[in-house]
């Protein structure tokens, strides 16, 4: 029987077709650097070596934080390091993308790095696990929770599909499990948003579209990111799965 999940269930993503293109933000961020970070090296089960970072701040709740496409882990520090959340925190450089081994283009193997990051989070005594996606990375978060079951995904801009990930075909088997935020001017991201919301477990509490233009890690941040925030942090602090 599935474990009780606070705060309502949700919808999105895994694997069969097209391409999406807008996936990524294109604006420059300030990140800042990986202040309090331990330099981390995550083994894939096909063989890769995983650049990341650890924020260890106890083993109660880990969220591990997942970047965009042609991207990397320095999206997220700065949430991953000034975060209000007690929570620790990952981040992590995707195959070919940062200081990572493998092929930036080998999307589906990405999942295969996201098990890896959880399967660390278990060896080290992370008890709850959230995984934290803007674009990509929450495409791959949600097509990831789908065998496992003991993990919350919250995702920014989460696309209904990309490259062979078919994110709306998987999204009613972890919709208890996953929140989406989008911004309705960012036309890709709503439309996904709204594809998302036309499945029979998938409603406006658990895929949320909010105004603005902002794309993945940046709809976080100004005024137009400020109720985004306050649900952000939100989410952070209750949106975990309840242990056995």
């Amino acid at each position: 029987m599935r474990a009780p999940v606070h705060l309502g269930g949700l919808a999105v993503l895994v694997l069969l077709t097209g391409v999406l293109a807008g996936c990524t933000s294109g604006h420059a961020v300030d990140n800042g650097e990986a202040t309090g970070a331990s330099p981390v090296q995550i083994a894939t089960s096909d063989g890769l070596t995983l650049d990341a970072r650890l924020w260890d701040r106890g083993p109660a709740r880990l969220v591990i934080y997942l970047h965009e496409f042609r991207e990397d882990q320095s999206a997220w520090w700065r949430e991953a390091s000034q975060s209000t959340s007690p929570a620790s925190a990952l981040t992590l450089d995707f195959r070919g993308h940062g200081d990572s081994e493998g092929d930036h283009d080998d999307v589906e193997g990405m999942v295969r790095d996201v098990e890896a990051a959880i399967t660390y989070a278990r060896e080290h005594g992370f008890r709850r696990v959230m995984l934290v996606g803007a674009g990509m990375g929450a495409a791959v978060a949600i097509v990831a929770a789908v065998e496992v079951p003991d993990v919350t995904v919250v995702g920014l801009s989460a696309p209904a599909d990309f490259d062979a990930m078919d994110t709306v075909a998987v999204v009613e088997l972890v919709a208890d499990r996953v929140q989406l935020i989008a911004m309705r001017e960012d036309i890709s991201a709503a439309d996904s948003l709204h594809r998302f919301r036309a499945l029979p477990n998938v409603d406006s509490t658990t895929a949320r579209l909010y105004p603005g233009r902002g794309h993945g890690v940046e709809i976080l941040d100004g005024t137009s990111g400020r109720e985004v925030r306050e649900r952000f942090e939100t989410l952070l602090t209750e949106f975990w799965v309840t242990p056995n």
